[in-house]
């Protein structure tokens, strides 16, 4: 069965716990475990600055200190631990949850993270299994470390003579296939979530790992596995598994380099009429928020910025998640500035990486006076275009699981002109940050001092 839009309940929080027994796939636990594969996949690449910032969240997940000070880098780990990722591969129909988990803080092994990952694949509940495919597709694809043979898994069936599983028959070619998610619009149709099939080809597959010797082989078919998770994930009716799903083909590896480029000096905020606007993420241009009208701009409109752009032609860009896209919507939101605000603007909302067009816009030349960052990854360009915005307001959950699981700095530099707000309680919805009744409920504007 198909429909449009999205699930219920996209801005529920839920219960966090060390508790080794919370890592089980239950529906109860599903939140902090989509949460710690977050936390896992950036263990797995990221540096310490951003690992220790997330120290918190992450030792309240259950992570040993040892993992979550930044000391033990697990992105510099040799090819030798292929052989002990191999042995554990080969047991994990018998390893439980818990025993893993244990395994990871007792170890502080890459090869136990990378194990519980290929655990919650197999998952039958939705977001946990799109969660563990998002970080394994990281893991595998997103760096040259492994030598991935990605006709191992046809191949093999084909030469034992074998029945194929029904993964196999799903549009497969190993062709990269993040174009996808550009050509992905509001006409497409959504899938509710089976788990019964999925159960079915995962046990199927996961078998075959465990009977293969040679990582490499193991790999391939984890990779195919999370590719046909990924692309089922894609097209689900549940924005946050779609969110997750997306978080596979983000990198923040490639940013241009920044520092070659000359910033305008800071500009003191002009005495004239100045404009507000909003700038979406990636994406998110199918949603309204933004837009005039849209219940988000409308509160912010109504109540706080009677500046903010209401006229025929409000800035948006393509939403695509090449970074030469952003470079070039940067560009499109200096000029547009130049033309619809002339005297400046005065508060620019910037979500996800929407922020970042926002900071390459300040870096090309735009006058913005207030960057308010909603759930926006910290990338160069935006630590970059903080000493020239006067006031910088950054606003983002407790933990982030799509930035986490993209391996992303999750927060600011401390400077004096920067005020941090987090959304209480623990959530998965990557645009709670622009939810009108959350705003309301916590006195987010009263926070940043409105």
């Amino acid at each position: 069965m198909s429909i449009y839009g999205d699930s219920l309940n996209n801005d529920e929080t839920f219960d966090v716990s060390s508790d080794t027994e919370t890592t089980i796939s239950e529906p109860q636990n599903e939140g902090a475990n989509v949460c710690r594969l977050g936390a896992l996949s950036t263990l797995l690449g990221a540096d310490a600055d951003t690992i220790f910032a997330l120290s918190e969240p992450m030792e309240t997940l259950g992570l040993a200190e040892g993992l979550t000070s930044g000391e033990v880098l697990w992105r510099s780990r040799s090819d030798s631990e292929l052989n002990e990722l191999s042995e554990y591969l080969r047991q994990i129909e018998r390893l439980s949850r818990p025993e893993i988990w244990t395994a990871i803080n007792q170890n502080l092994s890459p090869t136990s993270a990378i194990a519980f990952m290929v655990s919650a694949l197999g998952s039958s509940l939705e977001r946990e299994s799109a969660a563990a495919a998002a970080a394994l597709w990281q893991e595998f694809r997103g760096t040259d470390r492994y030598e991935v043979q990605p006709w191992f898994v046809e191949d093999h069936y084909l030469r034992n003579g074998l029945r194929y599983p029904n993964l196999l028959l799903w549009n497969w070619s190993w062709q990269f296939f993040g174009e996808f998610l550009d050509d992905f619009t509001l006409n497409e149709t959504f899938i509710n979530w089976d788990e019964v099939p999925w159960s079915y080809v995962s046990a199927d597959m996961l078998r075959l790992v465990s009977s293969l010797n040679d990582a490499h082989e193991q790999i391939a078919v984890i990779l195919n596995l999370s590719k046909f998770r990924l692309q089922i994930a894609l097209r689900s009716s549940d924005s946050i598994t779609r969110e997750l799903a997306t978080s596979a083909f983000i990198s923040f590896g490639f940013e241009d380099r920044v520092a070659e480029r000359t910033p305008q000096p800071l500009k003191v905020p002009s005495t004239e009429l100045q404009v507000s606007t909003m700038v979406h993420g990636t994406r998110a241009w199918m949603g309204e928020w933004w837009e005039p009208e849209g219940d988000f701009h409308e509160y912010i409109s109504l109540n706080y910025r009677s500046n903010l752009y209401k006229k025929g032609a409000p800035f948006s860009w393509d939403g695509r998640l090449s970074e030469s896209h952003r470079v070039r919507a940067g560009i499109r939101l200096m000029k547009w500035a130049s033309s619809e605000a002339s005297n400046g603007m005065e508060t620019v909302f910037g979500h996800s990486y929407g922020g970042e067009v926002l900071a390459r816009s300040v870096l090309d030349g735009a006058n913005v006076s207030e960057m308010v960052l909603l759930s926006a990854p910290i990338t160069e360009s935006i630590r970059a275009a903080i000493p020239h915005i006067s006031t910088v307001i950054d606003i983002r959950l407790t933990f982030d699981p799509i930035l986490a699981l993209a391996r992303g700095k999750q927060h600011v530099p401390d400077e004096f002109n920067v005020t941090r707000i987090f959304l209480s309680g623990w959530r998965l919805n990557h645009g709670a940050t622009h939810d009108k009744n959350l705003w309301i409920n916590e006195r987010i504007a009263d926070q940043c001092g409105w």
